[in-house]
């Protein structure tokens, strides 16, 4: 018989893991659907151009990510990384 501990355990994994992948799922879901408007909705010409400029824009964000984490890397600052994060999620939104 297996203790009710260990149960527990496998539970609490089963919660966190379920927990990092869930947002994943979504987020590759949101990218196949901007992904599917673009094809859709832009001229085959302009296409190009805007799929350039959108992954220049997220490799510029990916860079100031990582500035950010270099220039705040104490555990007292990761408050403000999360609120910074929080902010650009939130200004994105349309």
């Amino acid at each position: 018989m297996v203790p009710y501990d260990m149960i527990m355990i496998f539970r609490y994994r089963y919660v966190m893991y379920s927990s990092l992948l869930l947002p994943f799922i979504g987020l590759w879901i949101a990218d196949l659907s901007v992904t599917q408007i673009f094809q859709e909705e832009i001229q085959e010409s302009q296409r190009g151009i805007l799929n350039g400029v959108q992954d220049s824009l997220n490799k510029l964000m990916n860079l100031v990510k990582f500035a950010l984490v270099i220039l705040l890397p104490s555990p007292e600052t990761f408050g403000y990384l999360i609120f910074v994060s929080w902010l650009f999620v939130f200004l994105g939104y349309e």
